[in-house]
């Protein structure tokens, strides 16, 4: 099941069931990859998520990022990202 955790919703919103590869395809960033892009915790990132702050999504019972809207929320944040999230 996939679900997208965004802080416009109280609850989380399910989103239609994807196929395995296309969501690997989407999904590529794990929550170790978010820290390490954003120069910040595993903790903070878990943090954010829960405050409702992060755009990410839960498959079973790992959250994944989307690239794209990692480096969107960033920008939006005004918080520096490695180099390597191009």
């Amino acid at each position: 099941m996939l679900r997208e955790m965004n802080s416009g919703f109280s609850s989380a919103l399910i989103l239609p069931l994807l196929r395995a590869s296309s969501t690997s395809l989407v999904m590529q960033l794990m929550v170790r990859d978010a820290a390490k892009l954003l120069a910040v915790s595993e903790k903070t990132i878990y943090r954010w998520i829960k405050l409702g702050k992060l755009p990410a999504y839960q498959i079973n019972d790992q959250f994944r990022f989307n690239r794209a809207e990692l480096l969107e929320w960033a920008t939006s944040q005004r918080i520096n990202v490695s180099p390597e999230i191009f």
